[in-house]
């Protein structure tokens, strides 16, 4: 594994000012707060692990703004994630993902 996924996925769950709860290190539960903010962007580490990249990036499209970092480690297991994103109306600015898409 490149990471250990479930505290990985709870620090940067915390940085969405919600509930979380691990259950038995194989589940999460998430309860998100009524005052949530979406107005600045919230920075997501991947931890080198790909699939902590593939599982935030689409909360975008619930009015979040992210910036990912090692956003290149997507090209692990779908090269053109972030490309398929952008199809959806995700609007992308990294210098290290395909300059297209600024």
């Amino acid at each position: 594994k490149e990471s250990n996924r479930i505290v990985s996925m709870q620090s940067e769950l915390s940085k969405f000012n919600c509930w979380i709860n691990i259950k038995l290190d194989k589940f999460i539960h998430i309860k998100p707060s009524i005052k949530q903010k979406k107005d600045k962007p919230i920075t997501i580490e991947t931890y080198n692990d790909h699939r902590i990249a593939l599982s935030f990036s689409p909360l975008v499209l619930l009015g979040w703004q992210l910036k990912i970092n090692n956003s290149e480690v997507i090209k692990k297991s779908y090269p053109n994630f972030w490309c398929d994103l952008v199809k959806f109306g995700v609007k992308i600015k990294n210098q290290n993902i395909n300059n297209e898409h600024e």
